[in-house]
């Protein structure tokens, strides 16, 4: 792992992802990309494994659903890499559309589920 210091997070989430893109994009292309949010912390392993499969096997960005809503994480194809940086972080929906990507449907609500305030965490069920 390696942490990656974003001067421009303040912006928002498509700058702190487009200073990631672009800290890829100075290496080796990796096969697939996986954009998690940081307060989903219900996403099963199995859910990210299911999504990720999905992605390298047709080689399209795949994001998991649950009872119809979207979720997170979304993988998009390392082909993509380059097209991604471009965009800075933005308008990763449009290419997720643009690519045919693919919904994988999942049997938890943790891919739709985010903690935003410390009431949420009430409805997280503890790990053992």
């Amino acid at each position: 792992m390696e942490l990656v210091v974003c001067p421009a997070a303040v912006e928002g989430l498509s700058a702190s992802r487009g200073c990631a893109l672009a800290h890829l994009a100075e290496g080796e292309p990796p096969a697939g990309l996986l954009f998690f949010l940081g307060d989903m912390p219900e996403v099963r392993p199995a859910d990210v494994q299911r999504v990720a499969q999905a992605m390298l096997a047709l080689d399209r960005p795949a994001r998991p659903t649950y009872a119809g809503q979207p979720g997170h994480p979304v993988a998009f194809p390392g082909r993509l890499l380059v097209d991604l940086c471009g965009r800075g972080g933005h308008d990763l929906r449009a290419r997720f559309e643009a690519e045919d990507g693919q919904w994988v449907v999942c049997a938890s609500p943790g891919v739709i589920r985010d903690v935003d305030r410390p009431a949420d965490l009430a409805r997280v069920p503890q790990q053992t």
